[in-house]
């Protein structure tokens, strides 16, 4: 029944009870206007909140992608360092050994230099002291030295087979 209808059944008396009802029915209309105005904009609301956390999530993902790629390039990145280390680490190692070999050599050549200089110097003394018409002693003497000289420049010789020497250090076997 519309408000029209009511107050058209209703006396002349009873007129300002029906504009009572009419006047309820619009509000009712209102209230259901403003009703379904804010239900539509809740609706809205909530739309565009699960868009806004949708984005985040998304932001959030490729963040998280973007961290991974980065944290293996480190990863990457520290290993090869692990191993250059490795390397570097072993070379030194082998270097310290080659220098400690090269003392060693230089310490023995100098014992023999100082044996041939004390040798000569007997020998020179010797001769010296010895009949001049025998040059025997002197011609031995000398073919001593040479050979000295020729054991020494034998064992400086970096491709003699006597001085191949095979050096391992324990961090080349580490991986």
């Amino acid at each position: 029944m519309g408000c029209g209808d009511f107050s058209n059944s209703s006396s002349g008396s009873g007129s300002g009870s029906g504009s009572g009802c009419c006047s309820m029915e619009k509000s009712t209309v209102v209230v259901d206007q403003r009703k379904r105005k804010r239900m539509l904009s809740n609706r809205d609301s909530a739309r565009r909140s699960r868009q806004r956390k949708q984005k985040h999530l998304d932001d959030l993902m490729n963040q998280l992608s973007q961290l991974r790629k980065e944290n293996e390039q480190i990863h990457a990145t520290h290993n090869m360092t692990i191993q250059q280390y490795h390397a570097v680490e072993s070379e030194s190692s082998l270097l310290r050994t080659q220098i400690m070999e090269l003392n060693s050599r230089y310490h023995a050549l100098y014992e023999i230099l100082d044996y041939v200089n004390t040798t000569t110097a007997c020998n020179d003394n010797d001769n010296n002291n010895t009949d001049n018409n025998n040059n025997t002693s002197g011609y031995a003497s000398d073919l001593f030295t040479q050979q000295q000289s020729m054991d020494m420049i034998h064992f400086w010789n970096p491709f003699s087979a006597n001085n191949f020497s095979m050096v391992a250090s324990e961090d080349l076997f580490l991986c």
